[in-house]
């Protein structure tokens, strides 16, 4: 395919889309007829699958900072499904990987803490999705409605989740063995 016919695909599939692109006036964010965010089924509660997911990407005082706990919290949290000991995120890879935790996050968390997360304002997130590897059309042109979320002490029922998720972390990777992930961008 040349440049051209992409470029025309490309228009056409901006044109065609329900989601009009989004536009330098437009601003991306839950509108009344965006469709909810995509819910796990498989964590105890949201706050259990944020931490899992941006557990080796955020330093966990970042995420006890957009949760509104105490690290030790986060960190209880983290132990409680078997994820390793915390890792330093050095400020340059927490930097560059920006891209990586907002999709981890799209179906999680609404714009506002997203931005607290990447450590961005609301103009600097949207010209990341607006100009960033196409980022809104990788993200599907619209923001799922999420509602905030906030650290809650777990119930049984959220122990009982957490502990059936450490035995399989444990199963799969051992226990006691050395989780830790190699230093990122060292190419």
């Amino acid at each position: 395919m040349n440049r051209r016919d992409f470029s025309v695909l490309c228009a056409g599939a901006a044109v065609s889309s329900v989601n009009a692109p989004l536009g330098a006036n437009q601003r991306p964010g839950a509108r009344v007829e965006d469709p909810p965010a995509i819910v796990s089924e498989y964590f105890p509660d949201r706050v259990h699958e944020f931490v899992f997911r941006n557990w080796t990407a955020v330093a966990p005082g970042k995420l006890a900072q957009v949760l509104g706990c105490s690290v030790k919290e986060i960190q209880s949290l983290a132990e409680s499904m078997g994820l390793s000991p915390a890792v330093t995120v050095p400020r340059e890879v927490a930097d560059r990987s920006y891209t990586t935790i907002i999709k981890r996050n799209w179906h999680i968390l609404p714009l506002k803490q997203l931005e607290q997360l990447v450590d961005m304002t609301s103009e600097r997130v949207q010209f990341v999705l607006r100009e960033d590897d196409m980022l809104w059309y990788k993200l599907g042109l619209l923001k799922p409605r999420c509602e905030p979320i906030a650290y809650r002490a777990p119930d049984e029922a959220a122990r009982r989740r957490a502990a059936e998720i450490r035995a399989l972390v444990e199963n799969e990777f051992g226990k006691g063995v050395d989780r830790s992930i190699a230093a990122r961008f060292q190419f």
